[in-house]
């Protein structure tokens, strides 16, 4: 049986953290699946999408939430049957989740495997858009850096979107120990390497989660129902 297809809808702050997860998708592919020929692989879609302004932290426009589902949408007209939003910025505008295809988003994942692995209340790197919008607090607890380290994280963010290598050691030595989570595709995507048991890069675990589901998931089954999941999708459906 063929894999089942896989959409990606870019982030709004720039496409460049999603397009990683793309690369994630394909990796993994090859290492657990051993794929190797086009027809080995799913069939993934990579939508980017020219989004009015995400990034600001109060928006109150309704535009993005109205974009993302349009994308969402045309995903599903041409055939993905698996649609992961990898951006956290972009998942905080997440207002309707009922599209008929299995949805995959970026806090709802990070719940999955926070629980899994007993870690509580990690310290959140983030845009101000997500940490102001309190997306990440939807589904985990957690905290977040002093206001002077978030202008640090505001500052890395801007050079990493401009495609710039980004050298995260000495914001980490200013961190205090225990559990990481970089809520930030593009950071994630554009760090030089480092080696650090803190650091817990959701790029990676979404890429491995979606690739699990599209060669051996079908939609509707119990494993794709993850932790708050089935509790999110009946606040969609009374709304």
């Amino acid at each position: 049986m063929k894999p089942r297809s896989i959409g990606i809808v870019a982030g709004g702050g720039g496409p460049l953290g999603s397009f990683s997860v793309l690369g994630d998708i394909i990796s993994e592919c090859q290492r657990k699946y051993n794929s190797c020929r086009s027809y080995e692989f799913p069939c993934i879609n990579f939508f980017s999408y020219p989004y009015a302004e995400t990034m600001l932290p109060d928006n109150p426009s309704e535009i993005p939430s109205r974009e993302l589902s349009y994308c969402i949408q045309q995903l599903k007209l041409i055939g993905m049957e698996i649609i992961v939003v990898p951006c956290f910025t972009m998942s905080s505008y997440l207002k309707y989740r009922s599209y008929g295809v299995e949805l995959i988003e970026a806090g709802t994942m990070m719940q999955w495997h926070l629980e899994k692995n007993k870690i509580k209340n990690p310290l959140v790197i983030c845009s101000n858009r997500t940490r102001q919008s309190g997306y990440c607090n939807k589904y985990f607890e957690c905290h977040y850096p002093n206001d002077s380290i978030q202008k640090e994280i505001s500052s890395l963010i801007e050079e990493a979107l401009t495609g710039k290598r980004i050298n995260i050691q000495p914001l980490l030595d200013k961190l205090p120990d225990g559990p990481i989570v970089c809520a930030m595709t593009t950071l994630n995507a554009q760090m030089e390497e480092i080696n650090d048991p803190r650091w817990i890069n959701p790029n990676k675990l979404i890429a491995e989660y979606v690739v699990y589901r599209s060669y051996e998931g079908t939609f509707g089954s119990e494993e794709s129902l993850q932790t708050g999941y089935i509790e999110i999708q009946r606040e969609a459906a009374s709304m």
